[in-house]
Protein backbone atom coordinates (compact mmCIF):
# COMPACT_ATOMS: atom_id res chain seq x y z
CA UNK A 1 0.00 0.00 0.00
CA UNK A 2 3.08 2.27 1.13
CA UNK A 3 3.89 2.64 -2.89
CA UNK A 4 0.72 3.25 -3.85
CA UNK A 5 0.71 6.51 -1.53
CA UNK A 6 4.18 7.39 -2.70
CA UNK A 7 3.21 7.49 -6.02
CA UNK A 8 0.02 9.48 -5.70
CA UNK A 9 1.78 12.23 -3.81
CA UNK A 10 4.40 12.40 -6.75
CA UNK A 11 1.69 12.71 -9.60
CA UNK A 12 0.40 15.42 -7.17
CA UNK A 13 3.75 17.22 -6.62
CA UNK A 14 4.24 17.17 -10.65
CA UNK A 15 1.07 18.78 -11.15
CA UNK A 16 1.49 21.25 -8.69
CA UNK A 17 4.74 22.25 -9.92
CA UNK A 18 3.33 22.06 -13.44
CA UNK A 19 0.93 24.60 -12.76
CA UNK A 20 2.85 26.92 -10.99
CA UNK A 21 5.50 27.70 -13.58
CA UNK A 22 7.81 30.87 -12.36
CA UNK A 23 8.65 33.25 -14.52
CA UNK A 24 12.29 33.90 -15.35
CA UNK A 25 14.52 36.38 -13.58
CA UNK A 26 15.64 38.45 -17.09
CA UNK A 27 18.08 41.09 -15.59
CA UNK A 28 19.93 38.55 -13.87
CA UNK A 29 22.75 38.51 -15.92
CA UNK A 30 22.10 41.32 -17.89
CA UNK A 31 21.06 43.76 -14.79
CA UNK A 32 21.16 47.34 -16.65
CA UNK A 33 21.27 46.41 -20.19
CA UNK A 34 18.46 48.57 -22.63
CA UNK A 35 15.32 46.58 -22.97
CA UNK A 36 14.73 43.99 -19.91
CA UNK A 37 11.93 45.49 -17.71
CA UNK A 38 14.35 47.06 -15.12
CA UNK A 39 14.70 45.36 -11.82
CA UNK A 40 10.73 45.34 -11.21
CA UNK A 41 10.20 41.12 -11.18
CA UNK A 42 6.51 42.05 -9.47
CA UNK A 43 5.62 43.35 -13.03
CA UNK A 44 6.78 40.77 -14.95
CA UNK A 45 4.84 38.53 -13.06
CA UNK A 46 1.85 40.26 -12.96
CA UNK A 47 1.47 40.32 -16.83
CA UNK A 48 2.71 36.65 -16.19
CA UNK A 49 -0.35 36.10 -14.46
CA UNK A 50 -2.54 38.17 -16.23
CA UNK A 51 -1.76 36.84 -19.51
CA UNK A 52 -2.09 33.00 -18.04
CA UNK A 53 -5.49 33.91 -16.80
CA UNK A 54 -6.90 34.55 -20.11
CA UNK A 55 -4.45 32.14 -22.22
CA UNK A 56 -3.54 29.13 -20.22
CA UNK A 57 -0.22 27.34 -20.91
CA UNK A 58 1.96 30.53 -22.40
CA UNK A 59 5.70 30.56 -20.86
CA UNK A 60 7.55 33.74 -20.52
CA UNK A 61 10.30 34.54 -22.58
CA UNK A 62 13.18 37.39 -21.77
CA UNK A 63 13.91 37.46 -25.29
CA UNK A 64 10.52 38.48 -26.32
CA UNK A 65 10.62 41.44 -23.43
CA UNK A 66 13.62 42.61 -25.31
CA UNK A 67 11.68 42.97 -28.52
CA UNK A 68 8.54 44.42 -26.92
CA UNK A 69 11.05 47.03 -26.03
CA UNK A 70 11.46 48.14 -29.74
CA UNK A 71 7.91 48.68 -29.52
CA UNK A 72 7.59 51.16 -26.58
CA UNK A 73 10.28 53.15 -26.82
CA UNK A 74 10.16 56.23 -29.03
CA UNK A 75 10.52 56.17 -32.01
CA UNK A 76 8.67 52.89 -31.98
CA UNK A 77 10.54 49.98 -34.18
CA UNK A 78 9.17 47.45 -36.29
CA UNK A 79 10.00 43.39 -35.34
CA UNK A 80 8.15 42.03 -37.83
CA UNK A 81 6.57 38.75 -38.53
CA UNK A 82 5.90 35.70 -36.92
CA UNK A 83 5.48 37.70 -34.35
CA UNK A 84 1.86 38.76 -32.61
CA UNK A 85 1.62 42.18 -30.80
CA UNK A 86 -0.87 43.55 -28.34
CA UNK A 87 -0.08 47.27 -27.13
CA UNK A 88 -1.80 50.21 -25.03
CA UNK A 89 -1.02 53.82 -24.84
CA UNK A 90 -2.39 56.01 -21.78
CA UNK A 91 -1.94 58.62 -19.11
CA UNK A 92 1.69 57.86 -16.55
CA UNK A 93 -0.28 57.81 -13.57
CA UNK A 94 -3.33 55.43 -14.57
CA UNK A 95 -1.00 52.23 -15.48
CA UNK A 96 -3.37 49.13 -14.62
CA UNK A 97 -1.87 46.34 -16.18
CA UNK A 98 -4.62 43.59 -15.21
CA UNK A 99 -7.25 46.45 -16.86
CA UNK A 100 -5.17 46.58 -20.14
CA UNK A 101 -4.55 43.27 -20.64
CA UNK A 102 -7.89 42.44 -19.82
CA UNK A 103 -8.50 44.55 -22.35
CA UNK A 104 -6.38 42.38 -24.74
CA UNK A 105 -8.85 39.69 -24.07
CA UNK A 106 -10.52 39.04 -27.28
CA UNK A 107 -7.08 39.50 -28.90
CA UNK A 108 -5.16 36.72 -27.34
CA UNK A 109 -8.07 34.02 -27.43
CA UNK A 110 -8.00 34.69 -31.17
CA UNK A 111 -3.96 34.49 -32.05
CA UNK A 112 -4.03 31.04 -32.30
CA UNK A 113 -0.80 28.65 -31.45
CA UNK A 114 1.26 31.17 -29.49
CA UNK A 115 3.34 29.29 -26.60
CA UNK A 116 5.76 32.04 -25.50
CA UNK A 117 5.60 36.00 -24.62
CA UNK A 118 7.46 38.91 -23.17
CA UNK A 119 5.91 41.92 -22.56
CA UNK A 120 7.74 45.90 -21.70
CA UNK A 121 6.52 49.19 -19.99
CA UNK A 122 7.70 52.46 -20.55
CA UNK A 123 7.09 55.48 -19.28
CA UNK A 124 7.56 58.91 -21.05
CA UNK A 125 6.37 62.27 -19.84
CA UNK A 126 3.23 62.29 -18.68
CA UNK A 127 2.26 59.22 -20.58
CA UNK A 128 3.17 55.40 -20.63
CA UNK A 129 3.00 52.73 -23.77
CA UNK A 130 2.82 48.85 -22.50
CA UNK A 131 3.60 46.01 -25.37
CA UNK A 132 3.92 42.50 -25.73
CA UNK A 133 5.17 40.47 -27.96
CA UNK A 134 3.86 36.63 -28.44
CA UNK A 135 5.20 34.04 -30.53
Amino acid sequence: MMPLVGFIAFVVYLLASASAQTVPDCTKNNRWAPGYLPELPMIRENFFHTIDKIKKGMRYSCYLEKLAHNLVKEPLECIGSPYKITFADGPTNLIKLGKIVNGWKDQLTNMGRVREFGCNLLQFGDKHRVACVYK
